[in-house]
């Protein structure tokens, strides 16, 4: 089950990267993951569901980059820099930028709802104090979607990441 998940992920990938959002089949998937078609279609039964499968393992990809980090600063600065190596959002933004645009938007959906869930509890674990309204989450989600679409120098994306920690407000120190 699990190969069969990585197939069929890399096989969009693949597809996405060559062909595009809109050029990709699921016979290309299939071809490129080294999985039957029939399966692929087992496990996803339409391009929007690849699509969040796919972005699904990105959120994982950077969210397993961020885990792994002592510090805040460090844990945004390879998230980004995760972000930054996905080739396929930036192959996206090459050919599609409406698409990427509409990424950015970060929307409800159960994808970016469990990417909010991911770095919420990032900065909370950093002692960052989370407003009621998500404000500071969906923040700091825009800037790592928009660093694998727009990658810049990973020198500016460090700088970013210490500017963005800096300005976070901490959780109070009881005493």
């Amino acid at each position: 089950m699990e190969r069969t998940r990585i197939g069929i992920i890399a096989g969009a990938r693949a597809g996405i990267v060559r062909d595009g959002v809109r050029g990709v089949s699921m016979a290309t998937v299939a071809e490129l993951g080294g999985v039957a078609k029939a399966t692929v279609y087992n496990h996803v039964r339409s391009k929007p569901d690849l699509l969040a499968l796919v972005a699904r393992d990105l959120v994982d990809r950077v969210g397993s980059a961020a885990e792994a980090a002592p510090t805040l600063a460090a844990a945004l600065k390879a998230a980004s820099q995760a972000a930054a190596a996905d080739e396929v959002v930036r192959a996206v933004a090459d050919d599609e930028p409406a698409v990427v645009g509409r990424l950015l938007r970060v929307v409800d959906d159960p994808v970016f709802d469990d990417a909010r869930l991911q770095v919420a509890a990032l900065l909370e674990r950093h002692g960052i104090d989370l407003d009621p309204t998500g404000v500071l989450v969906d923040l700091v989600l825009r800037w790592v979607l928009s660093t694998s679409a727009a990658p810049g120098s990973q020198q500016g994306r460090d700088s970013q990441a210490e500017l963005l920690v800096a300005a976070m407000p901490r959780v109070g120190v009881t005493p």
